[in-house]
Order: structure tokens, then sequence, then C-alpha cells
């Protein structure tokens, strides 16, 4: 039976690391070997091996065929930076000798999954070949770039199924919710904007340094820390932060209530689940005097949909880029195509700083 995919524990190097099993357990063996062997530095290892007329020494009989594997991978994880430390490992390996004591395994590997950006210190001059150090980021980046490439520049030369591409992107992005990786940080999810860019400036300053981007409810987007907005053939220069995304809200009075009833809603909120409350209050007001001037959409009120709080276009947390980004996309046959359709698309924040126009963008 496999283990749950979504994991159920609270504590997070646990759930961390139930994820990062759940995920292997439901993948083909030959992509598990592959991400395995590469975090032990040693890609060119078979863990599962397969030999035709197997010959044993002076053995009088020769079986047809011979599938044999004996390894065991223990894994730590850490969710914090510097929180690996020398005793742990040591204890490590001691429970691994007295569990290869009683079982024998020819390949005997710890590996050490943690946020961060260098091998920690307790590791430079630690000489046991069975320890291997990654970070989160190298594993994510390893999946995205010898996995998860188009088939025809697969590095592993591997075919990936649908389901399984989709499982592990799952993972990266589970890795770069929890914030172990730093590809969140730079990451700009940039949308089809026709009515959000508008409504963006509509909701400037609705509460002190915020404004809103407001669609259907439980719309599922990667992480990304800032929001850009495809409109009128440009990607609009003015860059905000998400600061906050509430899957699923009714902006009205028993809607706003209903959600603080439940007693952990709003508790990552970094400001304070009452600063939340008085920011959602001050958006119904917004939205209420929108309304009454007719330029409140008619869904938004009373209606269930998805917040993302974004800094307002003056916040010191929005990014302003030089200038916008002109679309100059064609097609094949000569004409015009947006950057975008309905589906968002995602870049790293240097690519939107160094473009001119949306072919920079894209070929970069």
């Amino acid at each position: 039976m496999y283990s749950p995919l979504f994991s159920t524990y609270s504590q997070g190097e646990n759930r961390v690391t139930s994820t990062i099993i759940a995920v292997l357990e439901r993948l083909p063996f030959v992509i598990v070997e592959q991400i395995l062997t590469s975090m032990i530095d040693q890609s060119d290892m078979r863990l599962l091996t397969f030999k035709n007329q197997p010959k044993v020494g002076d053995a009088n009989s020769i079986p047809d065929a011979k599938i044999s594997s004996s390894f065991s991978y223990w894994i730590e994880t850490k969710t914090a930076r510097d929180a690996l430390g020398i005793n742990q490992i040591t204890n490590h390996l001691s429970t691994i000798d007295l569990e290869n004591k009683k079982i024998q395994s020819s390949v005997q590997f710890l590996l050490i999954l943690t946020p961060d950006d260098e091998k920690p210190m307790c590791l430079n001059n630690y000489e046991d070949t069975r320890v291997s150090w990654h970070s989160f980021e190298d594993l994510v980046l390893f999946i995205k770039k010898e996995i998860l490439n188009p088939y025809d520049d697969n590095v592993s030369g591997l075919f990936i199924r649908e389901q399984d591409r989709a499982l592990l992107m799952e993972l990266i992005n589970f890795l770069v919710k929890e914030k172990l990786t730093d590809l969140y940080e730079n990451k700009v999810q940039v949308i089809a904007a026709k009515t959000a860019w508008p409504d963006y400036k509509k909701l400037n300053e609705f509460h002190t340094g915020y404004s809103g981007y407001i669609c259907q409810p439980n719309r599922n987007f990667q992480p990304a820390k800032y929001l850009a907005f495809y409109e009128g053939g440009v990607v609009h220069k003015i860059i905000p932060k998400v600061i906050y995304s509430i899957d699923e809200i009714i902006i009205n009075q028993d809607g706003i209530k209903n959600k603080f009833d439940d007693t952990d809603f709003g508790n990552n909120f970094s400001a304070g689940r009452e600063t939340l409350k008085n920011i959602l209050n001050s958006l119904l007001e917004k939205i209420i005097n929108l309304n009454e001037n007719a330029e409140a959409r008619s869904w938004w009120v009373d209606e269930s949909l998805k917040l993302m709080l974004l800094s307002d276009r003056e916040s010191e947390l929005t990014i302003h880029l030089q200038n916008d980004i002109t679309n100059n996309l064609k097609s094949n046959t000569g004409r015009t195509i947006p950057l975008t359709y309905g589906q968002p698309r995602y870049f790293e924040f240097d690519e939107l700083q160094n473009a001119q126009t949306t072919l920079d963008l894209v070929s970069s």
C-alpha cells in the first residue's frame, strides 16, 4: 500500500520527508534510480542489475537469468538553515551499522537534504563516503533539467509519462511552497490581465500598502513571489509582490466572519490575524464603494473567489522595471500572438529585468 501522497505530519521535517517518499514510491524505478544516484554523485551506479545466464563459481547449474539488488538509502532532512549537527550524523551511521549486522546490504548511503546554499560546515572534513549532502535546490534543479526536459532534450534519455511528470512537478511546487529552495524568491507569475490590470489600479491602496488580484476560487498557481500583468500588448513594468493568498473566500461580512471562525485561518499571515481581518474588511468597504459607482465586478460581491493580496503601486515591496516589455511574438504565418492566454507563465525576475520584448523573455 502506498504512503499518503499528502502528508498529515504537522512537524516540518517529517512532512517534507514523507512527501518526498510518497512521490518516489509512485514513480517508475528507473526514474527513482536516476534521482537517488545523482544525489550521491554516482550517476553511473546501477541499483538494479539484470544478467542473462549468470554463472556462479563452480556451480553445476546456470539459471536462465538473474535480477538482483542490494542497497539502502537513508534520508535525513532539515527544513531550517544551519540546523545540521555532526552528532546526529554519527548516530545515524551507528544505526545503519546496527541494521547492516542484521540485514547485509552491499550499498549503504545516508542522503542529507537541507535548504543551505552551501555544504554545512560540519560536513567539510567529514570523510565517511556513505554520507552525501545536497540542497533541496539541487534536487529541484536535477529534476527540472535532467528528468523533466522536453522529450527531445531529455538528458537522461528517459520517456516520462504525463502522470510521472505531474507528480514531479507537484513535488517541486511543494518544496518551493515550503520555501526550501530559492527558486521561489526569484519567480514571477505573468497573467493575462485584460481586466486584472485595471482592477489592480482600482483596488490600489484599499488598505495602506495593499492592492489585490481576484479570480475564480481555488485556481491552482505555482508558488511565485511576484505577479506581473500582461495587458494591451505589454507586460507592465509595475510588478507587485504577492503578500498573501486566500484560495477561497466570500467578500462580505458573513464570508469574512466564517473564515475567521476557523482558528487556523490566517495564522501564517506575517502581520497577524487581526491585521488580516482589518485588511479584508477594508477590501469589503472598497468593493462596496466601487459597486455603488458601478466600477466593481458583479461577481466580487457575495460570490466565492480567490484573493491574492498584493503590494500597491507605491509600496517599497513593488518592483518597477525601467520599461514595459513589448509583445513581439509571431506565429509561423506572421500573425501576432499573445505572451499568455488563460494560463499564467512563469519567469525568473532577472529574465524580466533584462528583457525589452517578449521575444527576449521567452528566449532567455
